[in-house]
């Protein structure tokens, strides 16, 4: 029987969570939780394994996390509104693959540029140093950390 509870915004280490995918369904499992949505930030990647993993014990329920830039809207500062999605389009995801692969060469570009003034990283440093996550957008959470460290 599927727990009576709902968490429609989870996330796994493939974003800015610490549970992998079968801690979390570990957890919600533990805590009576029969519905979830792992809501990643910018990428749907975890939701195929978690389907596998779930199987008839909890519903997962496709979702995902964008950040919408809310300035111009706001008496002062910078300001992000994070916008929830549910049961995404196929549309969607083909725009999150482009997105993906244009952060990828944001990194790649980016180091080049750091290697260009004497910072010597490549990158195996930024996927070694990004939380053992699978899809490119954590390399893009932890490489300002990542640069920070770098410059100490």
């Amino acid at each position: 029987m599927k727990g009576k509870y709902i968490d429609l915004h989870v996330h796994t280490n493939y974003s800015d969570g610490f549970d992998t995918i079968e801690e979390v369904l570990a957890k919600a499992k533990a805590n009576g939780v029969g519905i979830i949505s792992l809501t990643e930030h910018y990428n749907l990647s975890s939701y195929k394994t978690a389907c596998e993993l779930a199987g008839d014990d909890i519903e997962i329920i496709p979702g995902i996390e964008i950040g919408a830039d809310m300035s111009a809207y706001t008496a002062g500062g910078k300001h992000v509104c994070h916008i929830l999605g549910y049961f995404i389009s196929k549309e969607i995801y083909k725009l999150l693959d482009i997105y993906e692969l244009d952060r990828y060469e944001c990194v790649v570009k980016t180091i080049k540029f750091l290697n260009s003034h004497g910072v010597d990283i490549d990158i195996t440093d930024v996927i070694k140093n990004a939380r053992d996550k699978n899809p490119v957008s954590s390399l893009m959470i932890n490489f300002v950390t990542l640069i920070l460290f770098l410059a100490v």
